[in-house]
């Protein structure tokens, strides 16, 4: 049976789109177009990062608490789930 995973994500606008930071995951992350395939991307991501982990037997941190995660001016923060 696969277990659901929940990482707090940020968003933010760059020069090439939209850039996607998991900060409790340093390297792994993301850019897009747009939002809407940013977010998708982020899924992939997630998955692909921790699916790594796992294969090197590394365990998985705890998600941040989304009230200590720092914000910048243009940046968004989502909570972006996968299964494993």
């Amino acid at each position: 049976m696969k277990e659901l995973f929940v990482y707090p994500t940020i968003f933010e606008p760059g020069s090439f789109g939209v850039e996607v930071v998991f900060s409790d995951l340093p390297g792994c992350v993301t850019q897009n177009d747009n939002y809407k395939k940013a977010f998708k991307g982020a899924q992939e991501a997630l998955n692909l990062h921790l699916r790594g982990m796992l294969e090197d037997g590394n365990p998985f941190p705890e998600p941040s608490i989304l009230e200590d995660i720092p914000l910048g001016k243009h940046e968004a923060l989502a909570l972006i789930e996968t299964q494993i």
